[in-house]
């Protein structure tokens, strides 16, 4: 910035001579034509001083994101856009490799689980060092956000609790660092951006819309970016220890920390590349996504089609719990409509007249509605009301 402040001058000096002579350009249109000039200028002088600092970036990385999705040289913009969104993550925050100590307790949710903690926090007051080996431990790592990474890491866990294997539940969220405040406050971030910019509408909207909503590779650069500076996270385990993510970020952060074994659930049937984990076994469940991965470029031996993610007690009960509804419905008994959701509410609104849509059939007793908001009152709220409203 401080090259583009000495070179600005320069530039729009040139450009005011090439406007030039007064004769026949009014004043008018001379200052809104500088004005132009100005605009395209700092714009084109902006994505070069982009373009250099990513260069800066993609130095301190562990690994190659350009070469995996194909494109070892991005263009200006993409470059840009990534160290502007990099910047809007971490602001000032310095990068560390210093690894929080953990420790560990037992889950209260699922017997033999274990669960991890930031070893001297008062919140680990009465746990134990963290045990895990990289021979007889497993990491399902997560992040709390929404609804989807924590049941996918639950219904993970539920296996390899079964397994030989020590199994650990360690969310990012709960490791009290600096860098867990960093993830929860880029994401009080972008919620407040995206309030913002949904308010002020129109170019605002539309810019700040390309800049968050496309999984398209300059999002991986983005995600990767921010991994790199929350490595302490995870860096409390042994590299050679598996690591199954439930959240892309989890899964690019044991890649930018050199782990060997990383298993990435991918979340979405949508195929982007802000889901793949490169270096990763990148899991998928429907096999329409797995072809849509492999013709974007991600290597096969990379990416294996499995199904979806369900806990051990319920692949286990299936028989009996198909016997179960087929004995339901040969008596007639009432449908049960199971809704779950998640905390963001991203289909509160969709949830919510489905809910009062069904308040009819439920007062008949044909259906029965069982909602499930886990702790988020708010959207427990948001049922009672629509009910309420419909006369349930």
């Amino acid at each position: 910035f401080d090259r583009m402040s000495s070179v600005l001058p320069a530039a729009l000096a040139q450009l005011e001579a090439m406007l030039a002579p007064d004769r026949w350009l009014g004043f008018g249109v001379r200052a809104g034509a500088t004005a132009l000039c100005v605009a395209i200028v700092s714009a084109t002088l902006l994505l070069r001083v982009g373009a250099a600092a990513y260069a800066r970036l993609k130095a301190e990385r562990h690994f190659d994101i350009d070469a995996y999705v194909g494109e070892p040289s991005p263009p200006l913009k993409s470059r840009a856009k990534v160290v502007l969104m990099h910047s809007f993550n971490v602001g000032r925050h310095a990068a560390s490799a210093e690894p929080h100590a953990l420790a560990e307790v037992v889950s209260p949710h699922m017997p033999g689980l274990h669960v991890t903690l930031r070893a001297g926090t008062p919140a680990a007051s009465a746990a134990k060092p963290c045990a895990a080996t990289p021979v007889s431990s497993l990491v399902v790592g997560t992040i709390r956000m929404g609804f989807g990474h924590h049941r996918i890491a639950y219904a993970t866990a539920s296996w390899g609790v079964e397994s030989s294997h020590r199994t650990y539940f360690h969310d990012l969220l709960s490791i009290e660092s600096v860098e867990a405040d960093l993830i929860k406050e880029t994401d009080k971030l972008y919620s407040k951006g995206s309030r913002l910019a949904s308010e002020l509408g129109g170019t605002i909207e539309r810019f700040w819309g390309s800049l968050t909503k496309s999984g398209d590779a300059d999002a991986l650069r983005v995600t990767y970016q921010m991994a790199e500076h929350l490595k302490p996270l995870l860096l409390g385990f042994d590299r050679d220890t598996p690591i199954i993510a439930t959240h892309c970020l989890v899964g690019l952060l044991a890649i930018a920390c050199g782990f060997r074994k990383v298993v990435n659930l991918v979340i979405d049937n949508h195929a982007q590349w802000f889901v793949v984990v490169p270096g990763a076994l990148n899991l998928v469940q429907g096999p329409s996504n797995y072809h849509a991965l492999l013709r974007m470029g991600v290597p096969a031996k990379q990416l294996k089609l499995v199904g979806a993610w369900i806990p051990k007690p319920l692949v286990d009960n299936i028989g009996v719990d198909c016997a179960a509804r087929e004995a339901r419905a040969r008596a007639r008994a009432p449908l049960r409509v199971l809704l779950p959701v998640g905390g963001a509410g991203a289909q509160r609104s969709f949830i919510c007249s489905l809910v009062a849509a069904l308040v009819p059939e439920v007062a008949a007793g044909r259906v029965e509605l069982l909602l499930n908001a886990g702790d988020h009152t708010h959207m427990r709220d948001a049922f009672v009301a629509a009910l309420t409203g419909a006369g349930g």
